[in-house]
């Protein structure tokens, strides 16, 4: 008689990410930080205004509001 598929429990699988990550928590986070915190810092420091309304918003506000974070997240992904 075939043995039943084994069930997919997403609390086990939660387990199974989460071990592995704070296991070296504490390197990753110094590996990752200034592809994210960094960025944001010199983003308000030497990019451009931030806009007041929605329509003041331009291409080169949306470049390096939304475009380099995401850019440098991303490389911080592939660090970790």
């Amino acid at each position: 008689m075939p043995q039943p598929a084994p069930r997919l429990a997403v609390s086990a699988i939660w387990d199974g990410m989460t071990s592995l990550l704070t296991a070296d928590l504490s390197r990753m986070f110094f590996v990752a930080a200034p592809f994210t915190l960094l960025v944001a810092v010199a983003v308000q420091l030497f990019g451009p205004p931030a806009p007041i309304t929605v329509t003041e918003i331009t291409p080169s506000q949306m470049l390096w509001r939304l475009a380099l974070p995401s850019l440098a997240a991303a490389l911080a992904q592939l660090a970790i």
